[in-house]
């Protein structure tokens, strides 16, 4: 398993805002937790508020509550977006995000939001650890 965290900059100064993604796809939920509250630490330490914006993954909602931690979730729009909703969300969740977690190995959502962000000209930092 790889574990990546892109870290996007922006001018909002209130909330952290994060995408945790990939969780559901951790077997080991313990250190699935533990790697979220390493990378969430400074942040929490440093008094900044964090809210964690989701796709509605089951695991990604149970940290962010065992945390006690906001989330706001972005569900695909089938209906109005046709087969481009999933394109469309991600675009959604990118424009307010601060930094992405992404768990497991790379898929199609996570490069999307990763050239997504290249496209857009954004300043990332990745960290690569198995």
């Amino acid at each position: 398993m790889s574990f990546y965290i892109i870290v996007l900059y922006k001018q909002n100064f209130n909330m952290f805002n994060v995408i945790i993604v990939g969780g559901d796809n951790v077997e080991d939920k313990k250190k699935f937790f533990t790697k979220c509250v390493y990378y969430l630490k400074p942040k929490v330490e440093s008094g900044e508020q964090i809210r964690i914006l989701t796709i509605g993954e089951e695991s990604v909602l149970m940290f962010a509550q065992k945390a006690h931690i906001e989330t706001k979730q972005y569900i695909c729009d089938w209906k109005k977006y046709g087969n481009g909703a999933i394109n469309q969300r991600n675009r959604e969740i990118m424009k307010d995000a601060d930094a992405i977690i992404y768990f497991g190995t790379s898929n199609k959502d996570l490069d999307y939001l990763y050239n997504y962000a290249k496209i857009k000209n954004k300043l990332m930092r990745r960290a690569l650890e198995s």
